[in-house]
């Protein structure tokens, strides 16, 4: 089975989504008559932190709850509203700064999108496309000097509980698998050794089913770190993730990303947004008003005979109406939120990164229980 990067539809693995050959691209973007190169003599980067270290009301993750998943479930139809802040300050004049925004809402598999507008002061024409695995990329650039440089994104999405897997997939992966070749490699944040590899085995001891492989993944992982906001940046390598115990959302991503991969299991990095009214509590509201959030990062791994089917590591949840999907990758370096190159002397400045979520219209009714939850429980009751 293949499967495209920019979707769940099936493609010869030799050919990109827009027809041309497959081949590693750099994250910049195109202008129209002008290339972006990497930051050169006199050239500067900069780019958002860490999804997940900002403070805000999903700074960290929710409890996990032992409970079936026909109590953790809720079917909904959801109307969420996102403002996305980035601001750069600097302490002397910049120019020539270019920018590739990624922070708009997904639209398709359980999302729609029905607005989205990007402003940016000083004012700066936006030139977006869609990226080689799907994402949309808003690009734009600033000449004239400037000593702050401020980017908001406005979006409202629909929300519904994703498709759960209709077939438990085998187990181990079969050789067709490898239709996700992208997803099965090591990449620039996600690598592995035997001892994780090991992990692995130990938490998937038992299991019979993809689904439950899956999950199963999702939980050790989750058990095994504990969130520390500030504890790693964004090169901070899986190996030393497991051996201080402890991340944010990304980390979380990541190492679970490492352990699917090294049991051949196909997996891809998610970023977006997570609508949570009370960290401590996950308890949500119905008549929330806007709150203080931050970017996410979850995963989706590929289950035979279904496709792509998300998780959220850091919380223990599968992925549900309360969770707005922007794009995936193979790790944090395909979707980062916001990057690029300034040229100027500046050796100190500011980030400030903010992320605002409301809801209205929402609907909930329960649905059926996950058939590998409510096994996972019963084996869990037998030992």
């Amino acid at each position: 089975m293949a499967a495209d990067p920019g979707g769940d539809r099936g493609r010869d693995l030799a050919v990109a989504p827009s027809g041309r050959p497959a081949h590693r691209r750099s994250a910049i973007c195109r202008y129209p008559g002008r290339r972006l190169a990497r930051p050169g003599r006199g050239a500067r980067a900069h780019r958002e932190r860490d999804p997940g270290d900002e403070r805000g009301a999903s700074s960290r993750p929710l409890p996990v709850r032992r409970r079936s998943a026909a109590v953790q479930l809720r079917g909904a139809l959801v109307n969420i509203s996102i403002r996305y802040l980035t601001t750069y300050t600097y302490d002397v004049d910049v120019s020539d700064s270019h920018n590739a925004l990624r922070a708009c809402p997904a639209d398709g598999n359980g999302q729609t999108l029905r607005r989205y507008e990007v402003q940016v002061d000083p004012f700066a024409r936006v030139v977006s496309y869609q990226d080689y695995w799907g994402t949309r990329v808003d690009c734009f650039g600033i000449v004239d000097k400037h000593t702050r440089l401020t980017v908001v994104a406005d979006a409202e999405v629909e929300t519904t509980v994703p498709p759960r897997p209709q077939s438990e997939g085998a187990w181990p992966p079969a050789a067709a698998m490898e239709g996700w070749y992208e997803y099965l490699m090591p990449s620039p944040h996600v690598a592995w050794d035997e001892r994780i590899r090991k992990f692995g085995l130990e938490a998937t001891a038992g299991v019979s089913s993809a689904v439950e492989a899956a999950v199963a993944v999702q939980r050790a992982v989750g058990e095994y770190l504990s969130y520390e906001s500030g504890s790693t940046e964004v090169g901070t390598s899986v190996e030393s993730i497991m051996e201080q115990q402890s991340g944010v959302c990304q980390d979380y991503a990541h190492v679970a990303l490492a352990v699917y991969r090294s049991l051949g299991f196909p997996a891809r990095y998610v970023s977006g947004y997570l609508y949570a009214v009370d960290s401590s509590s996950g308890e949500q509201p119905e008549d929330a008003g806007e709150i203080d959030v931050s970017t996410h990062a979850w995963v989706e791994v590929a289950i035979p005979g279904h496709g792509w089917w998300a998780l959220d590591p850091t919380n223990q949840l599968v992925v549900g109406e309360q969770h707005v999907k922007i794009g995936h990758g193979r790790d944090y370096e395909d979707v980062t939120p916001l990057r690029g190159v300034y040229h100027g002397e500046a050796e100190a400045g500011g980030l400030a990164v903010g992320v605002k979520m409301s809801r209205s219209g929402l609907t909930t009714h329960q649905i059926e229980p996950q058939p590998v939850y409510r096994r996972s429980q019963e084996q869990q009751q037998q030992q």
